[in-house]
């Protein structure tokens, strides 16, 4: 099957760390030709076990240019919008008005809560992905699904705590992330909409549960 509406589309990257970074990397490979990327911070020595976009000589350095040094190594037929700065209530609208899809690449639960507020309100599919140590979950929230508030529900200790991350996990998370995205932009019906799908890497568990 030839996917040709991918160039057409307006795809958000909220997040460039573990989840963020693969996201753009499967985005841009795909050939997604307009996109939006914002993340307020800078790159340190914790990041390089599982951020793709960090390295040695790198640290120090605001993710968001390093992420775009990389963009223009893989492609110059892009249009890229960047923001070095937080995520919040006061500029969430404002970027995200124009774009088509956006990918949850957050690791707290009060920035995804914004970003899927604001994507309903904006009619916008918010694709939801978390990790933690060998687990992970994708999710995609339609606009007025209110399926993060259900998520979290059931997982509040996803809320408070932070967890080790493999280096592998961002890159699977985040590859379901960016299939939910083409399918959304070429209409196939078998999206994770309210539902979730959780991955047991340990035991090589994977299940699609209903959110209800």
């Amino acid at each position: 099957m030839i996917y040709n509406n991918l160039e057409n589309k307006h795809v958000a990257i909220l997040g460039l760390g573990g989840l963020g970074g693969y996201a753009l990397e499967y985005i841009i490979r795909l050939g997604v030709k307009k996109i939006t990327i914002i993340d307020k911070d800078k790159i340190d020595n914790s990041n390089l076990d599982r951020q793709i976009i960090s390295k040695i000589d790198n640290i120090g350095k605001n993710k968001v240019d390093e992420a775009l040094k990389r963009i223009r190594q893989i492609t110059n037929d892009i249009e890229i919008n960047s923001y070095k700065e937080e995520f919040n209530d006061k500029n969430a609208y404002d970027i995200l008005k124009n774009v088509d899809i956006v990918i949850d690449g957050f690791d707290n639960y009060k920035s995804r809560e914004l970003a899927s507020s604001v994507c309903s309100k904006l009619n916008i599919p918010f694709i939801y992905g978390s990790i933690r140590e060998f687990y992970g979950m994708v999710s995609t929230i339609m606009p007025n699904d209110n399926t993060l508030e259900k998520i979290y529900k059931n997982y509040k200790e996803e809320v408070e705590k932070k967890y080790y991350i493999p280096s592998f996990m961002p890159a699977l998370i985040a590859s379901i992330q960016v299939s939910e995205c083409m399918k959304i932009i070429n209409k196939e019906k078998d999206i994770l909409q309210n539902k979730i799908l959780t991955i047991n890497t340990l035991n090589n568990e994977y299940k699609i549960l209903k959110i209800i």
